[in-house]
């Protein structure tokens, strides 16, 4: 059902909520400004929380009309992984550091629309979550 779908990819998002301060490319450029390859160490972390998110998405059941946009939600991510896995070479390569961060953008750019579509969806089909739930997490991020 929708509620369980809701449910269910709000708990995924929940339970591997990001632990780390700052955002990817706050990391890549501080990496750059200050030459320091360790930072893009950093980048790890983000890496793992989001390939186990793509993991558990995939083993979601999803409702039909939901299929695509699930699809480019866990595709999104994969290349989002892929790009940030190239970015690391950023310091040793440029060009390929460089071509990572435009596949993380990639990746982005399939993600998040499909990701908004499906909030959207169940916004407007007045779907109601108890506080505290995955589904509120979704919808909420609280």
């Amino acid at each position: 059902s929708i509620t369980n779908y809701g449910e269910n990819l709000g708990n995924i998002l929940k339970n591997n909520k990001p632990l780390y301060k700052e955002s990817e490319m706050d990391i890549v450029n501080r990496a750059i400004q200050t030459k320091d390859s360790k930072k893009l160490e950093e980048l790890n972390q983000i890496i793992n929380t989001f390939t186990k998110i793509s993991k558990e998405m995939k083993a979601v059941p999803v409702p039909k009309q939901f299929e695509k946009a699930h699809l480019d939600m866990v595709n999104g991510i994969n290349i989002v992984v892929f790009g940030l896995g190239e970015v690391k070479f950023v310091l040793n390569d440029s060009i390929r550091g460089l071509k990572g961060i435009q596949i993380y953008g990639q990746g982005l750019s399939l993600f998040l629309p499909s990701f908004k579509a499906t909030v959207d969806f169940i916004n407007t089909n007045n779907i109601n979550y108890k506080q505290g739930s995955g589904g509120y997490y979704l919808l909420y991020r609280i």
